[in-house]
């Protein structure tokens, strides 16, 4: 409880949120023996440097270097301290959770399954994390540090992928309509979406998708957005309608799916309501269920 009332009011300030994390996952460590003071943060460093490494060189044999000695110096450390008789250190379960925790930062860079941070604060209170490990479970630290890096703005300069029903499409922002100011529900004009922000956007797909506006039905008007660059969610969206302009008949719409569907070309537009960074969206209506060349929407916070 104490931990949380001294972040919460720190949470605007990044370097301060997480250096209060850092203070009390050491303060944590520290109960068990003050040597860890000196144990994780030195592991936890040698692990940074290492994923910086794999992230600068390309060669295979030096990526497979890096990567072993990640895995042998954290092992060592269990095996040292478990196994050498001379050793007065305490061995808590915690520290076994803290050294395979640890690992998943470097096997997951080596395989490619996420990007390394450049946050050395970040990256230090991450991967000692204490509440997972306390007693698990064990959690990706890429994970952890999605959480506690600067998330990106939701703008036109981004490349995003809409995961919508059991599809997954590249998506483009075209452009940010308006942000809702939450106090005094007036519109704003903004250019870029940030975190916990509420507005309406227009996107473009890379092939039309199938749609019902959200208060028809909420899982075929429901949508996240994920940037492609990180893999991590960027927002959550409700369909509001379309916004294709002029009419089209039945024989010219079909003539225009089949063509998208075999050529793959022509970008699907869509006006769809996005939060930035984990914001959900509020769909209006629209009365047919269609493939979009557009759909409008306005969003909420969570």
């Amino acid at each position: 409880m104490g931990i949380f009332l001294l972040y919460w009011p720190l949470a605007r300030v990044r370097a301060l949120a997480l250096g209060v994390i850092l203070l009390a996952n050491y303060f944590f460590y520290a109960k068990w023996d003050l040597r860890y003071l000196a144990l994780i943060p030195a592991a936890s460093t040698c692990d940074f440097l290492l994923g910086w490494g794999l992230q600068t060189f390309k060669t295979s044999w030096v990526r497979r270097v890096l990567v072993t000695t990640s895995i042998v110096m954290n092992i060592g450390i269990l095996a040292t301290l478990r196994y050498l008789p001379a050793t007065t250190v305490a061995l808590p379960l915690t520290l076994s959770f803290y050294v395979f925790q640890a690992l998943t930062y470097t096997i997951d860079i080596y395989r490619g399954d996420a990007k390394g941070t450049k946050s050395y604060l970040a990256h230090l209170a991450a991967v000692s994390f204490f509440p997972t490990t306390l007693a698990g479970p064990i959690t990706r630290v890429s994970s952890l540090i999605d959480q506690f890096e600067k998330r990106k703005p939701l703008d036109p300069a981004g490349h995003y992928l809409i995961k919508h029903t059991a599809q997954i499409v590249p998506a483009r922002v075209e452009e940010v309509e308006y942000r809702v100011n939450v106090n005094t529900l007036h519109a704003e004009s903004v250019r870029s979406l940030s975190m916990n922000e509420v507005g309406v956007v227009h996107l473009a797909t890379a092939r039309p998708i199938f749609f019902d506006p959200y208060r028809e039905n909420r899982g075929a008007g429901a949508f996240i957005l994920i940037d492609r660059q990180t893999n991590a969610t960027a927002a959550a969206g409700m369909i509001i309608s379309a916004t294709e302009a002029g009419t089209e008949s039945a024989a010219e719409r079909l003539a225009r799916l089949v063509r998208a569907s075999v050529r793959r070309r022509g970008a699907g537009r869509a006006r769809l309501g996005a939060g930035g960074g984990g914001h959900e969206e509020h769909g209006r209506h629209d009365a047919r269920r269609r493939a979009a060349d557009g759909a409008r929407g306005a969003s909420a916070a969570p």
